[in-house]
């Protein structure tokens, strides 16, 4: 997964004739995200966080169904443990889509003390190894019928979460690619459904 993100990130980089430069100005991603542009940005767990809310409360808002949406942010607690992400998660679940989140630790509601069952009936956990170098890459694709929507970016961190100890983010720099290309989506998605989710049961 993480070489096919790289692929994707150079891929997109190369298309200078587009005009698009690396983005690291929080003033121009926010431009270019109302525009819906494509762009390869290199930022902090500020970027990452910016691109994953503005898809899901396009689909949320826009009630957005009859399609696949694919989150990973590295650990599942990160998904159920931020109370607005979680609500999130959980309106989206009402809307009529495939959902699937990835994550290396347990899938458990880490809003409860002690973590309690997994939170979400409609989006389907993938508990992937603490090996697989998917946990260094955050992604939120949405594959729809009519529109699409990708994040991938790769962290810059090794053998860290991007939590700390305290919760709180650490210092990551993420090279990614935020697109509305349903190709570029398509691909994602594809990797997913086709390698990763049959390598982990799912």
């Amino acid at each position: 997964m993480n070489e096919l993100i790289r692929r994707l990130i150079d891929q997109v980089a190369r298309r200078r004739r587009r005009g698009d430069e690396t983005v690291t100005d929080d003033r121009e991603l926010d431009r270019r995200m109302r525009e819906e542009r494509e762009l390869v940005f290199v930022g902090g767990v500020f970027f990452v966080e910016k691109f994953a809310y503005f898809v899901e409360r396009t689909v949320a808002e826009e009630r957005l169904e009859g399609g696949q949406l694919f989150v990973g942010f590295e650990r599942f607690s990160i998904l159920t443990g931020h109370a607005e992400r979680r609500q999130r998660y959980l309106e989206l679940e009402e809307l009529d889509n495939q959902a699937w989140a990835y994550g290396w630790d347990e899938p458990l509601d880490y809003s409860r003390e002690p973590p309690g069952p997994w939170p979400f009936r409609g989006v389907v956990p993938v508990q992937v190894s603490a090996e697989d170098p998917i946990r260094w890459s955050w992604f939120v694709v949405y594959r729809g019928l009519e529109r699409s929507y990708c994040l991938v970016a790769l962290s810059g961190m090794r053998g860290e979460n991007v939590l700390g100890a305290t919760g709180r983010p650490r210092e990551v720099r993420f090279r990614g690619v935020w697109t509305t290309d349903e190709k570029i989506a398509d691909a994602v998605a594809a990797d997913l459904l086709r390698v990763v989710n049959p390598y982990y049961g799912k």
